[in-house]
């Protein structure tokens, strides 16, 4: 979309799946430009820019139906559960595999597609699947998860997250990215976006 306000901004890799760890270096290195979304945290604030507020995400706790488990109040609880044998399956190469892991939680992280780690879930190979809400929600909406599995309802970790840029791309180019996004919040068609998404927007804007 921003591609298309601004022919000039060549926005590419929408077909390329990154980790967040090669997504990371990539901006480190300017080998990569501009990536959606990301929350800041002090390394980051080392080689990226944070131009635009997107949207505000919370990880989430999906287990079995059957499960008697009514709720997990908070973090440690989930991490003191997975160290009596609750196994959390959580998706290789993302930030929140390193935050459970400072934890001491005990994880199964050995896949990066989030539809093997929900048929991990299914199939009894860990009791708790650990991800961000709008990506869970979506995964409770395929057939393969109708009637066997469910969402705890407290959500964990809130942030908001940024379109940010490598700190090696000319500053210049910030302020088309910035006019691109008023204009797609000035007709409409960025919260158009958020919906088909199911996504939130960020409270500031």
């Amino acid at each position: 979309a921003l591609g298309r306000i601004d022919r000039d901004l060549k926005i590419r890799g929408i077909d390329r799946l990154l980790s967040l760890p090669l997504a990371e270096r990539g901006l480190a290195d300017g080998s990569l430009d501009i990536n959606c979304s990301f929350g800041k945290s002090p390394q980051r604030d080392t080689y990226m820019r944070y131009l635009e507020e997107v949207v505000r995400t919370s990880m989430v706790v999906a287990v079995r139906v059957d499960d008697p488990i009514v709720d997990v109040k908070d973090l440690q609880e989930l991490v003191r559960l997975s160290k009596q044998g609750d196994t959390i399956i959580v998706r290789r190469g993302t930030a929140f595999v390193e935050r459970l892991e400072k934890l001491g939680a005990v994880i199964d992280n050995q896949s990066t597609d989030n539809k093997v780690n929900l048929s991990k879930l299914i199939n009894r190979r860990g009791r708790f699947y650990y991800n961000i809400d709008y990506l869970m929600a979506a995964q409770l909406r395929e057939p393969s998860a109708a009637g066997k599995i469910r969402m705890l309802p407290t959500a964990f970790e809130p942030q908001v997250t940024y379109i940010a840029v490598s700190k090696k791309l000319p500053p210049s180019v910030d302020k088309r990215i910035q006019a691109a996004m008023a204009e797609l919040r000035t007709t409409g068609e960025f919260q158009q976006i958020l919906t088909r998404y199911g996504l939130s927007p960020s409270e500031s804007k």
